[in-house]
């Protein structure tokens, strides 16, 4: 298991104090994922920091170039064209690009093929952000459990939710009473 970002622990744009509680007060304010709204913000950021501590934390990109061995310029645009192509997501947060670990595997750094999976069906429909919030929140197709917490369990539930959720998305922006479409 990973450890939380040490760059994310020191930097001032996180002092909020949360960071300084122990550990389970942070996750009863912030674990449940209820905290993390449609936006970036530094509360949803601390909620998803503490619904991915379990599955390896998050951290920047510059931390997780240097675990994939990425040594200059060239090898960065590699971690860019990895996100680009949808093999790996993140978000963008007070200037830096941030990762959830949970992505990764512990024992050799390489893409695992499940999460990719789910952001695949859900590429669609959600920014980085909004992807990562959807691994963080509980979910009703879940038995209201975190995907990011069934993981390494029950990978087909995930891909069913995902499929559910995307679908019902789709649904709602092209309807003519409720999404992109009103009025057409």
């Amino acid at each position: 298991m990973h450890q939380a970002s040490p760059l994310l622990d020191r930097a001032p744009i996180w002092r909020t104090g949360a960071e300084d509680a122990p550990v389970n007060v942070v996750d009863r304010a912030f674990g449940s994922g209820d905290a993390i709204e449609d936006y970036p913000s530094q509360a949803g950021v601390l909620a998803m920091r503490a619904a991915f501590r379990n599955a390896g934390g998050i951290s920047s990109a510059c931390e997780v170039g240097r675990l994939l061995e990425l040594n200059d310029r060239a090898d960065f645009g590699r971690l860019a064209r990895l996100m680009i192509h949808g093999d790996i997501f993140g978000f963008e947060w007070h200037q830096t690009v941030w990762l959830p670990r949970f992505q990764f595997d512990d024992r050799n750094q390489s893409i695992k093929p499940g999460p990719r999976k789910v952001s695949n069906v859900l590429a669609a429909e959600l920014d980085g952000w909004r992807l990562s919030a959807w691994f963080a929140r509980k979910n009703r197709w879940l038995a209201d459990r975190r995907p990011v917490d069934l993981l390494g369990s029950d990978l087909p539930a995930i891909v069913r939710a995902a499929r559910a959720d995307a679908f019902l998305w789709a649904a709602y922006a092209t309807s003519p009473l409720c999404g992109r479409d009103k009025g057409t």
